[in-house]
């Protein structure tokens, strides 16, 4: 058998470590245009506090880049296996860390909303389009510069 960092069997010890009501005081404290997220099995907390690693002399935190890698990579973990794996920054954050007994030093960075693709009758028109559209990047180009800092003019 194929070991697997994220499978339902994993999804399902971790919302052991949730209870429905902490699930429940998670969603309540999202804003209404992420409705979607309320059918979610499992809501994850990405944290950390300053103090979990260096500060470069020119105020670069590095525990910011440390979780931000790490969430990423529960992200692509999640797209590889199955679940989709949605972070969200809208949501009440001194709420939650006060609910959960988050420290005051830790930062709730980001929520990521975890689950499973299903049926989308339940969003409403504009949810429904982007989730079918193709997906829009800016060029390589307008992302990257060499040598200097260039603002690109549109055109």
């Amino acid at each position: 058998m194929e070991s697997k960092i994220i499978n339902e069997i994993e999804i399902r010890r971790a919302k052991r470590e949730i209870s429905e009501e902490q699930l429940a005081y998670v969603k309540a404290n999202l804003p209404d245009a992420d409705y979607w997220a309320m059918k979610s099995p499992l809501i994850i907390l990405v944290s950390t506090s300053l103090e979990l690693d260096c500060r470069l002399n020119d105020k670069r935190d590095y525990a910011l880049f440390d979780v931000g890698l790490a969430a990423e990579n529960l992200i692509l973990q999640a797209a590889r296996e199955g679940p989709i794996a949605h972070p969200i920054a809208g949501f009440k954050p001194l709420t939650i860390k006060e609910y959960f007994g988050i420290p005051p030093e830790y930062i709730l960075i980001t929520l990521i909303v975890l689950g499973y693709p299903g049926d989308d009758s339940f969003l409403n028109e504009k949810h429904r389009a982007l989730e079918h559209s193709g997906r829009i990047r800016k060029s390589f180009e307008e992302v990257v510069m060499y040598n200097s800092w260039i603002k690109k003019e549109k055109g």
